[in-house]
């Protein structure tokens, strides 16, 4: 019995840890619970946040006005695209991903330079300004 509740005690840890970042808790738990919950919170505390990987996405130039990454293959394809041609994957609706200014105004947050400022604090990546505009 002991076993049980431990094992569903660290699966709620890792959705936890997975739903701060912004991921899905149902997912992480379940993964969890089928897998492993040490699996589960190693998977959680690698992860990045969507907002993360738009980010990035911009930073590297996949994200600009006509073009967007494909979600499954990650080359850059037109925004009305339904199917993709690198990998040949049918689209459909997909929602569009946001550039990183929209996701920096989205939180108050700044660009000075290199830097991402909010409240007055500088961080040096996008990441850590996003979790920290969060917590205002």
């Amino acid at each position: 019995m002991e076993i049980f509740l431990g094992w569903l005690g660290f699966s709620l840890l890792a959705g936890w840890i997975a739903s701060n970042k912004g991921n899905s808790f149902w997912g992480y738990f379940l993964l969890s619970i089928f897998l492993s919950p040490l699996l589960g919170i190693i998977a959680a505390l690698v992860s990045k946040s969507p907002e993360t990987v738009n980010i990035e996405a911009a930073a590297k130039g996949k994200i600009t006005e006509t073009h967007r990454p494909c979600p499954f293959c990650a080359e850059p394809i037109r925004l009305a695209a339904k199917k993709c041609p690198h990998c040949q994957t049918e689209l459909g609706d997909l929602p569009m991903p946001e550039s990183e200014a929209a996701v920096l105004a989205r939180y108050g947050i700044n660009k000075n330079g290199n830097w991402y400022v909010v409240a007055g604090q500088s961080y040096a990546s996008p990441e850590e300004a996003i979790t920290e505009a969060k917590k205002l």
